[in-house]
C-alpha cells in the first residue's frame, strides 16, 4: 500500500500529511507485529507539480511489491 501526500509545510490541509505519517508509523509497527514486512507499507511525500518524482516513487512501489511477492496473509489455491 502506499500513501501519497504533500510535502511538511506545504499543505494546504494544514496537519493532515503531518498525522497521516505519524499513523504510518504506528501502521509499520503493527504490520512488523503480525509478521507482515513493513516495507508493503510506505508514505512519500510529493508535489502535484514533481510528475517525474511521482512516477519513480510508482515504479519503486510496484518493485518492491514484485520482489515481496504475495501477501503471506492470502491462501493459496
Amino acid at each position: 500500500m502506499h500513501i501519497s501526500g504533500c510535502h511538511f509545510g506545504d499543505c494546504h490541509y494544514l496537519e493532515g500529511n503531518y498525522k497521516a505519517a505519524k499513523r504510518m508509523f504506528m501502521v509499520k509497527r503493527l504490520m512488523k507485529s503480525i509478521g507482515l514486512d513493513d516495507r508493503r507499507f510506505r508514505m512519500t511525500f510529493v508535489s502535484a507539480s514533481e510528475g517525474a518524482k511521482w512516477a519513480k516513487v510508482v515504479t519503486n512501489v510496484v518493485d518492491t511489491v514484485k520482489e515481496l511477492g504475495p501477501s503471506p496473509l492470502t491462501e493459496n489455491k
